[in-house]
């Protein structure tokens, strides 16, 4: 099963057989004041494209956005949502920003369903492509805000492991959710490799089986529904110590387990560098031919860096 993300000239495969496929996570807000103060410049001066603080805030969008395709971003994530701010108001703008600056599928992530909608119609205008929403689950009312959007536009979703009454801790809930979700997206038209389900990641600093809850349900979903996958790896180390060597071991166990994409940060050291490395081991990376590319433009970045100090 292929789910497959497109731009104007950029396509994007997710699969079992396709390389790992990174979605930057680094257009949100959430504890980045300098990009909550660049959102909330367009949106202030939305009316005044010409404002000299509209320009700079979408100058900073752009930048971010070319600092995680660089980095090795496939696909980008789009959050707005900073304290008071009017995100389908301000999604658009972003949206228009970022594909002024590059040419790569974007992920609408929003709980205003107004603003997904608002930033894929933008999305689809500029590139014709095919984008992707996050995120629905199994809860009625949320598929039923989401779903028909992502029918109107052509859009796969990413669908999170979360049934009517929460988080499930355990892995059989969880995947039951999932089956629902499947169904919901079948009664709106969605065919299964629309569908990006993520089996939830929760901090093991909180409860100490949440890494193991969330790889069980992760095999399960790929060996019973086939489906493809994603997830917020980055959400198992939240308030320990030595995150980064925690996200770099969690990662490329759940890329063994069947992960076909994760929501993350490409300018974390490492990352990419770990998702690269499961490729190949993974027999993903014919020849090794990618990940010695990889090495050599680190490489060169590097003597270029040296060059400059």
């Amino acid at each position: 099963m292929i789910t497959t993300l497109c731009s104007r000239t950029n396509t994007v495969r997710i699969s079992p057989d396709s390389p790992f496929v990174i979605i930057g996570e680094r257009i949100n807000p959430t504890n980045r004041k300098k990009l909550a103060a660049a959102l909330q410049a367009l949106e202030t001066h939305a009316d005044n494209p010409n404002h000299p603080e509209f320009k700079e805030g979408y100058a900073y969008v752009q930048g971010e956005a070319v600092k995680q395709l660089e980095a090795g971003a496939h696909v980008l994530d789009v959050n707005v949502g900073f304290a008071g701010g009017d995100e389908a108001l301000v999604m658009p703008i972003a949206v228009k920003a970022i594909l002024e600056a590059v040419d790569v599928p974007l992920c609408m992530d929003s709980p205003s369903a107004a603003a997904v909608e608002a930033g894929l119609r933008v999305f689809n205008e500029m590139t014709g492509g095919k984008g992707l929403i996050n995120s629905t689950t199994a809860e009625r009312e949320r598929a039923a805000k989401v779903l028909p959007i992502a029918k109107k536009y052509g859009a796969a979703v990413v669908a999170l492991a979360h049934g009517e009454s929460g988080i499930p801790v355990n892995v059989e809930e969880r995947f039951e959710a999932a089956k629902t979700i499947v169904q919901q997206c079948a009664d709106h038209g969605i065919p299964p490799e629309d569908i990006l389900l993520d089996p939830l990641t929760l901090t093991v600093g909180a409860d100490d089986r949440a890494g193991r809850v969330c790889l069980d349900t992760l095999r399960r979903v790929v060996t019973e529904l086939g489906l493809n996958t994603t997830n917020g790896a980055s959400n198992v180390a939240f308030g320990l110590p030595e995150r980064k060597a925690i996200n770099l071991t969690y990662l490329p166990m759940l890329i063994a387990t069947g992960l076909t994409s994760a929501i993350t940060n490409p300018l974390e050291p490492g990352i990419v560098a770990a998702s690269k490395a499961a490729d190949m081991l993974m027999g993903r990376d014919k020849s090794c031919l990618n990940w010695i590319k990889y090495q050599r433009a680190r490489a060169k970045a590097l003597a270029a860096a040296a060059a400059q100090a």
